[in-house]
């Protein structure tokens, strides 16, 4: 769930399905009401009954529009290129320009799981991004940045043993909480040069006690909760 400037608030859901598709809920509340004003039910083209989104939707706002993404698994889509290693993963995106009203079908724009979560980010208006992270996933905790809608096959591999990836942003900037299997948390952020999908543009990891951080911004300061 997001909340806009106008207290509109965003928010979507999961509906899974053995006999079809999963569904993709999207629910808009105005400031101040108690139910929804618009619900969409979203379904990518072509969608089968192996086409499931275990990560649960996430929703962001991108400039003026609302965004949701999906990941689906493990329905097989090509993908651009040669390599064949990821049509079972397929991230979709969908973008209102309406505030909600209406989503046009939605375009793929990577390959990456959103267990740890979506939002917005960038250094400017002009050039935003969505970033996303991967939760518990094989091959540790990865964070992918998509600019423009466009296809985004890589990602930052920010830790390959780690565990419950988490984001946030600060500044215009993502930052990434995750775990290993000892009780030991570790922050990463990007800073801000470079290609966001290579891990070599983020800080090195800080560590410090504790299991399931979750990352949130207070003060104009990044905070780490246990």
């Amino acid at each position: 769930m997001i909340v806009d400037a106008a207290g509109t608030a965003h928010i979507v859901w999961n509906e899974p399905h053995n006999d079809g598709p999963d569904v993709t809920v999207y629910c808009r509340v105005p400031r101040g009401a108690t139910a929804c004003d618009v619900t969409q039910r979203l379904v990518p083209p072509g969608a089968s009954d192996l086409s499931h989104d275990a990560d649960g939707p996430k929703v962001a706002a991108l400039n003026d529009s609302v965004t949701i993404l999906s990941h689906r698994f493990p329905q097989e889509i090509p993908k651009p290129g040669p390599d064949r290693s990821n049509d079972r993963d397929t991230l979709f995106l969908w973008t209102s320009s309406d505030g909600g009203k209406t989503f046009p079908d939605p375009g793929i724009v990577g390959v990456a799981g959103t267990g740890g979560g979506a939002q917005a980010f960038g250094k400017s208006v002009d050039n935003p991004f969505i970033g996303t992270v991967t939760n518990l996933q094989t091959g540790g905790v990865r964070f992918t940045g998509i600019a423009g809608g466009s296809f985004q096959p890589t990602s930052a591999l920010l830790d390959p043993a780690g565990l419950h990836g988490r984001m946030t942003v600060l500044n215009g900037l993502p930052s990434v909480a995750y775990h290993d299997t000892s009780n030991t948390s570790f922050v990463r952020s990007w800073t801000g040069n470079g290609n966001v999908n290579d891990p070599g543009t983020w800080t090195q990891p800080q560590s410090f006690p504790g299991f399931a951080t979750e990352l949130t911004v207070a003060g104009g300061r990044l905070v780490a909760l246990d």
